[in-house]
């Protein structure tokens, strides 16, 4: 079974399409065939709960809700989490680790999961209560830990756990300041903003797991003002191992470079950040579509990234 990504437009296009159209009827037929799955995640409920029209509202929830089967992608936030561990317990020898069994599933967190609804475990019926749903989802996500991360404990730990984590703080620190004020090329402004990402959402909580863990990785290896500079493959390979990560730094960085971010990019950007890497096809906005293949992300993850309806049908 294919996982395929729809994101919010591509929905309402498909429920709005008629029932016996024949794009409409080729998806729901593959879905009823078991050929492939359309899962949703929590970002993509949070922007449909921000539509106007009630009942538009209402009917495409039904519509998502019946055709994903309640198949789902886990949020960025916790696929985030995934990809640190698999890369400690990989350097501590366990390959056991599978990072898509955990990203792809059934239910939302804290909402439904198996063809019931949930809100703090009391069961709803799915054909009401329907703003109780989206207030909860917008509360949620409103709550929930950004793609930013506290730096100063863990900054802390690293620099009392060792030479080799000190000295890694120290390295970067020093990259940072002496880059700050030399970008005049997009690239090299799309290299530091990635390094820079990665620096804080991902090597510190690795640092601290490492420790936690009792592991040791030298990170000397890799020549990371080499890569702000003039660029390294050896670190961006590095950076790839963690897939919804370098998607998301690698999306934020083309809308930020092209017309700055749309405030509803932010939906997008989450969403398909775990969309790219674990789904086996996406559709989506054209931009986003050649955005990924530009930045080679459908190579990398080998996604097929399309941005119509029609599109699919050629794949399915």
């Amino acid at each position: 079974m294919e996982y395929v990504y729809l994101d919010l437009n591509m929905w309402i296009d498909l429920h709005m399409r008629d029932e016996d159209d024949e794009v409409r009827e080729q998806v729901e037929m593959a879905v009823e065939n078991g050929e492939i799955a359309l899962p949703i995640i929590h970002t993509i409920l949070t922007e449909e709960a921000t539509f106007e029209n009630e009942q538009m509202r209402k009917e495409v929830f039904d519509y998502m809700f019946e055709l994903s089967a309640t198949h789902s992608l886990r949020p960025f936030t916790d696929v985030q989490s995934f990809e640190i561990e698999r890369f400690v317990r990989g350097i501590g020898g366990d390959f056991e680790y599978d990072l898509e069994e955990r990203v792809r599933g059934k239910g939302v967190d804290d909402l439904f999961g198996d063809w019931s609804l949930t809100i703090d475990g009391e069961e709803l019926d799915p054909e009401g209560e329907y703003q109780e749903v989206f207030e909860e989802l917008n509360q949620m996500f409103q709550n929930r830990r950004g793609f930013e991360v506290t730096t100063g404990a863990v900054e802390q730990t690293v620099e009392e756990t060792g030479d080799w984590e000190s000295e890694l703080h120290e390295e970067i620190e020093k990259i940072i300041d002496d880059w700050d004020d030399h970008f005049d090329d997009n690239a090299r402004r799309r290299r530091y903003a990635k390094y820079s990402y990665f620096y804080d959402s991902v090597f510190l909580p690795l640092a601290q797991r490492f420790v936690e863990s009792n592991l040791y990785y030298n990170f000397g290896v890799y020549d990371f003002e080499e890569y702000v500079n003039q660029g390294d493959e050896d670190v961006e390979d590095l950076f790839r191992l963690f897939p919804a990560n370098y998607t998301y730094v690698t999306l934020t960085n083309a809308a930020d470079l092209q017309d700055g971010r749309k405030p509803n990019d932010v939906y997008d950007l989450f969403s398909l950040a775990v969309a790219i890497p674990y789904c086996d096809i996406v559709v989506t906005e054209n931009v986003w579509r050649t955005e990924s293949e530009r930045a080679g992300l459908t190579e990398t993850y080998g996604t097929e990234v399309v941005s119509s309806l029609d599109d699919l049908t050629n794949l399915i």
